[in-house]
């Protein structure tokens, strides 16, 4: 049992995982987080600039910190933490590290699924109360701290946000380069079929157009979160075992 997991071993592991791991994300981390107040500067210069005083900002960016957050933690933390695990001079040296298999699994997806983006997080909401506390109403990012954000994020939006953390991860530590890219361009084309047939199915159980698909939808509220959680839930297990397996095969 202890060549498989051992309790001592998976904590010291994990601290060295994430040392390395935050030492490869950890400026970008810093940089992305604090988004709000380098486009609120950003804006009061340009105001300042070509207005000679300082007005509000177009508000159709206002989300725009937040957008670049997401896209951060989803797309590009995976591949700077742990793409180059497939490289022979540094995948070497990480293959003989001594933790089992399943140790590096749950370490990799606790690190990036959980760890670092909530690391992400906490500096994204520091920034964005100083800029808060700085600008006031010149900022042109909705806040979080003084709930003038309209961004809504649920528990099954942020599971399925988890979930496409897990599937990039088992993308960048999969595919050679470039890994992104070819991670995106795979989960499209799996969820292409996937949405044409809800899209049929709720097509055919409404028989009046445009109004009777959003009643479906509406008086089945309940049945579609429920199938959605269940089917993050069931993409997040099979990712985090192909990523077991991939690790499990990993050679240089």
């Amino acid at each position: 049992m202890d060549n498989i997991f051992n309790i001592k071993r998976f904590g010291k592991y994990i601290l060295h995982d994430f040392k390395n791991a935050w030492r490869n994300i950890g400026l970008t981390a810093i940089i992305v987080s604090a988004s709000p107040l380098l486009i609120s500067l950003t804006s009061i210069a340009i105001s300042l600039i070509f207005n000679g005083e300082l007005s509000m900002y177009d508000y159709k960016w206002c989300n725009l910190p937040y957008k670049i957050l997401i896209a951060t933690i989803i797309l590009i933390a995976p591949a700077k933490m742990y793409g180059n695990i497939t490289e022979k001079r540094i995948g070497s040296d990480w293959t003989l590290i001594p933790a089992s298999v399943l140790e590096k699994t749950i370490s990799m997806i606790l690190i990036t699924v959980v760890i670092v983006p909530a690391l992400f997080f906490t500096f994204y909401i520091a920034f964005d109360q100083i800029t808060d506390l700085l600008f006031k109403d010149y900022s042109p990012v909705f806040h979080f701290i003084q709930g003038k954000s309209d961004i809504g994020i649920s528990p099954l939006n942020l599971w399925r946000k988890l979930t496409l953390i897990c599937i990039f991860l088992l993308g960048v530590i999969w595919f050679n380069r470039p890994k992104v890219i070819k991670t995106i361009l795979v989960v499209f084309i799996l969820l292409v079929p996937f949405s044409f047939g809800i899209h049929i199915g709720i097509s055919s159980a409404s028989s009046s157009g445009v109004s009777g698909i959003l009643e479906t939808l509406y008086e089945n509220n309940a049945s579609m979160r429920l199938y959605a959680w269940g089917f993050y839930s069931v993409c997040f297990v099979i990712t985090s075992v192909l990523i077991y397996l991939r690790i499990k095969t990993i050679k240089h």
